[in-house]
């Protein structure tokens, strides 16, 4: 994940150690536990918070670890948001059955 943030200058660090990193924390395990019937990992909830936070992300994790999870997370905290997952599926898919 970056550091700092592009408009805002604050680090990433300072963020995940802010108050508002930790409500938004407790709300989006509560949202992500009821509407998903599971807690997140935490992988999953500090790249949810960092995308909803503003800054950049890079998730590299094993397959099905949960990655695409991350990125819908975000939603839940601004409904009004609009995301784009791409996922190549498909040729994960192929990989698998060669």
């Amino acid at each position: 994940m970056s550091t700092t943030h592009a408009s805002s200058g604050i680090s990433l660090k300072d963020y995940e150690e802010s108050d508002e990193y930790n409500i938004l924390r407790q709300q989006l395990t509560v949202a992500t536990t009821r509407i998903f019937g599971k807690e997140p990992r935490e992988f999953q909830l500090r790249v949810a918070l960092a995308l909803h936070g503003g800054y950049d992300v890079l998730c590299v994790a094993a397959t099905n670890a949960g990655k695409t999870l991350s990125f819908i997370m975000p939603i839940l905290l601004n409904p009004k948001a609009v995301i784009m997952v791409i996922s190549p599926l498909k040729s994960i898919m192929d990989d698998h059955v060669r």
